[in-house]
């Protein structure tokens, strides 16, 4: 998500992400930087989580119809987000040093519980990724691509469980990718943007993989 301006109650940020509350419904957006010094080059985190009310919304008060969740534990942008189970899970990602002028990799996983409302931390991925995308497939999460904690790009999938709570190796991409989206798409796996063609996960065989398949992904246009 990119909001370049406060208005109606909403923080600026860019490089957070969106999602829908499936408990109380409406949109929650959350995390991100925004730019405090541009001659200096400081940026500054975006720690907060806000919900906008589902179904129409009432004429907006002085402070505007935008309600602030408990903000992220761990302030972060660039990083992958889905909701699985009534949680939303934040991982990876950029987060800010002390003094404000460097972001570093993070291999924090955090948990919203939507019921609760209340953060926690679950267990750390296998290494720090941002600039990838993430989704929730299968009753898992998948990380997909980005860079790793040596800013190297990357082809890496790790695997959230939220049943055991163990990461995995999940299916390689077939080469780096990063600034693309992971979701679901009829009810297949897909990742889309970023450099190359559209992929789909396979499942069909004994070891799943990325391919490229026109059928139910064709490339985008030029």
């Amino acid at each position: 998500v990119d909001v370049r301006r406060d208005g109606g109650g909403l923080d600026a940020r860019t490089s957070g992400a969106c999602c829908v509350d499936p408990v109380r419904g409406g949109l929650v957006v959350l995390g991100g930087w925004r730019v405090v010094d541009r001659h200096q080059f400081r940026d500054a985190a975006v720690s907060s989580a806000q919900a906008l009310p589902g179904g129409r919304v009432p004429a907006a008060a002085p402070a505007g119809p935008w309600a602030h969740l408990p903000a992220l534990p761990q302030a972060v942008s660039n990083f992958a987000s889905a909701v699985l189970g009534g949680k939303l899970y934040v991982a990876g990602g950029l987060r800010w040093e002390d003094d404000g002028r460097r972001r570093t990799p993070s291999d924090q996983l955090q948990v919203f519980d939507f019921a609760t409302r209340a953060w926690s931390f679950g267990p750390r991925l296998p290494s720090a990724q941002y600039y990838g995308d993430g989704a929730a497939f299968g009753g898992r999460l998948y990380v997909c691509g980005g860079k790793n904690k040596n800013r190297k790009l990357s082809a890496a999938v790790a695997v959230f469980d939220p049943a055991t709570g163990d990461w995995s190796d999940g299916p390689p991409l077939p080469g780096p990718r990063y600034y693309h989206s992971v979701l679901v798409h009829d009810k297949r796996l897909v990742c889309v943007g970023g450099h190359g063609n559209p992929l789909v996960l396979d499942t069909s065989g004994s070891s799943p993989a990325w391919v490229e398949d026109p059928a139910v992904l064709p490339p985008l246009p030029e």
